[in-house]
């Protein structure tokens, strides 16, 4: 009969329906999950590969409330890169030296040396493998030209093995990092100060860029236990946050399992894994010296 469908037809027509509609389910994602991040640096010094940073874990929490076993593996924390033809690239491992200085200390940053944060005066972590009496530490930060912006040294001191974080914020005349700004910063560590021999020292180094946050973002944060904001510091690739937010829950939680996954979970995200269970200091080299 003209104008009436096969059985065959009905059937194929029906097939593709439900698949259509299969497809179409399979890619509405929550209104969260959609947003895209932008970017605010400066596209003529960095190389970005994604405008994205949204992370994987974010969009199963939206659907199921079940957070993701390998969150902060799926944040791009090396989609940035140093300043083209600007400084030289960082290096956040210090080679072994001749001297009492050992091997191995090495700067808790992402592999391409730069992190992102939205903090005026950041917390940068560092793991020194063997402890150290009597040793000088020197931090300096820098502009993109080179142009050193502040200089701190700290004589005397001792630290036990571990990972330790130098808090900017500790230091009163320690500058304010600008949004949009990017800055190189050089920790020297010389385990033989009274040799005024500079070749033994230990030297690690890397890039802070600093960005803004919407006020609704920042809203947000203040409403929020540090737990809570990870997933909003991992979305933006915040790293300079994120270490310092997960090392704070560490020391007031040592025997939290699931903290210290998310600890190990983040350092083998920038291939630092190993240094994951090496014990955290309380207690900031250089914190009682102003």
């Amino acid at each position: 009969m003209v104008g009436s469908a096969s059985p065959q037809h009905i059937i194929t027509t029906f097939s593709l329906a439900l698949f259509l509609e299969i497809v179409t389910h399979s890619f509405t994602l929550p209104a969260q999950a959609r947003s895209i991040h932008p970017v605010r640096l400066d596209p003529a010094n960095f190389q970005i590969q994604s405008t994205d940073f949204l992370l994987a874990g974010e969009w199963l929490q939206a659907d199921n409330g079940k957070t993701s076993e390998n969150q902060f593996s799926q944040t791009e924390w090396n989609n940035f890169t140093p300043p083209t033809g600007r400084g030289v690239p960082g290096r956040r491992e210090g080679a072994g030296t001749r001297g009492r200085c050992p091997g191995g200390i090495t700067a808790l940053i992402p592999a391409s040396t730069l992190g992102r944060t939205a903090s005026e005066q950041p917390t940068i972590y560092y793991y020194i493998p063997t402890s150290l009496q009597a040793v000088s530490l020197k931090f300096e930060l820098l502009d993109e030209q080179d142009r050193t912006l502040y200089e701190k040294v700290l004589e005397n001191q001792d630290t036990e093995a571990g990972v330790i974080g130098l808090d900017l914020s500790e230091f009163q005349d320690a500058p304010s990092l600008e949004v949009d700004k990017n800055y190189h910063w050089y920790l020297t560590i010389r385990c033989e100060p009274d040799t005024f021999d500079p070749s033994g020292d230990i030297v690690i180094d890397g890039w802070i860029n600093r960005v803004a946050l919407s006020p609704t973002q920042l809203q947000q944060l203040e409403s929020q236990p540090p737990s809570e904001r990870l997933n909003l510091y991992a979305s933006e690739a915040l790293w300079y946050e994120t270490v310092n937010t997960l090392a704070q829950l560490r020391l007031s939680n040592p025997d939290d399992a699931v903290i210290q996954q998310r600890w190990a979970e983040l350092l083998n995200s920038v291939g630092l894994g190993n240094i994951a269970p090496q014990p955290l200091l309380s207690s900031e080299l250089g914190k009682t010296q102003q």
